[in-house]
């Protein structure tokens, strides 16, 4: 990867979630582009009961280029497997795994239905990824919080929907 190199899109991801076990997680995912500024600063943020660390931050990269994708089906343009020419995506992650398997340095067999998506995506787009430190970018730490601030909402409505449960079953 050239650290001089210009990206039409870059996506700054993060997934919030408690380890390795599925518990309340939440991802966002914020897309920045200069040469296209229907698009940019867009915000994706969501979440879900059942997701671990590694699937809320794998399902953000995954939404910020679905909204690309969507993008381009917008205004419009054909994307196509067999044009040399595709547009360019960087994601920014704090996560050196992910980062490591986007930029085929090693592979994953875990969460297969995920990286087969992944997969379409990179055929249509030419895809890097970028590790970057927690805390360091002023975009990664916004989406962190916005994925943190999901899970911990999504934890607390959970938490009042059992309690109403318990209320009504007693």
């Amino acid at each position: 990867m050239s650290e001089d190199r210009e990206y039409e899109f870059y996506i700054y991801t993060d997934g919030s979630g408690k380890g390795e076990r599925a518990h309340c997680g939440g991802y966002a995912a914020n897309i920045l582009s200069i040469q296209h500024p229907d698009v940019s600063y867009t915000s994706v943020v969501g979440g879900s009961s059942c997701m671990n660390t590694t699937r809320a931050e794998l399902t953000a990269i995954l939404e910020g280029l679905y909204r690309v994708y969507v993008y381009f089906e917008m205004i419009k343009r054909k994307l196509s497997t067999k044009t040399k020419k595709k547009p360019t995506i960087l994601i920014v992650s704090d996560r050196e795994d992910l980062v490591g398997v986007i930029n085929k340095l090693y592979t994953s067999n875990k969460h297969g239905d995920l990286w087969a998506r992944y997969e379409w995506y990179s055929a249509l787009f030419d895809i890097e990824a970028k590790w970057i430190k927690r805390e360091t970018n002023m975009m990664h730490s916004l989406s962190d919080r916005l994925a943190s601030g999901f899970r911990l909402v999504m934890s607390d409505y959970i938490q009042s929907q059992e309690s109403v449960d318990h209320i009504a079953k007693t």
